[in-house]
């Protein structure tokens, strides 16, 4: 399960629609139906081929929660070719209690991620047995275009009161 996002499948999906809407104002000829749009592509155009270049990934670095005694650790990461003008990554650990998942610990990284290999997310709880998972999400503005973006939680982890240090 891949829980990466792509800025630039965010800008390709704004730029189709408006390329869609400007072929629509197209006559309905022979020669028109032919015809391509090209997306404009100097550097300071929203929807040109400068735009297509700038994505980031966002991952977790392990599929769970892992467990460091006497903590249990959300661990991510991220990267961006060419850095956004802000990047909000906002990283949680979750446990369920009485069937609801409930936030234990949350942390927020307002850094823009450099190139490869990126930068590194963490946060933590005290351990207790249940069971538990991780979350993160990611907003920011790039080309003055708000994104934001929700992977989804990692992989629950069921933590044991043996794997805990007792109280």
């Amino acid at each position: 399960m891949s829980t990466s996002y792509n800025l630039s499948m965010m800008v390709i999906a704004v730029g189709a629609a408006v390329i869609a809407s400007q072929s629509a104002a197209i006559p309905s000829t022979p020669a028109a139906s032919e015809a391509t749009v090209d997306a404009p592509s100097s550097p300071t155009a929203p929807f040109g081929l400068a735009s297509l270049k700038k994505s980031c990934v966002l991952d977790y670095t392990f599929s769970k929660p892992t467990v460091v005694k006497p903590r249990i650790d959300a661990d991510a990461w991220a990267f961006c070719d060419v850095p956004p003008a802000e990047h909000i990554v906002t990283l949680k650990l979750e446990k369920k209690v009485d069937g609801v998942w409930v936030s234990m610990a949350s942390r927020d990284f307002k850094q823009i991620p450099p190139p490869e290999p990126g930068i590194k997310y963490q946060t933590s709880a005290e351990c207790s047995p249940g069971t538990w998972r991780m979350n993160v999400s990611v907003v920011g503005t790039l080309e003055s275009n708000p994104f934001a973006w929700t992977p989804g939680p990692s992989r629950e982890r069921e933590v044991s009161a043996k794997e805990c240090p007792i109280g």
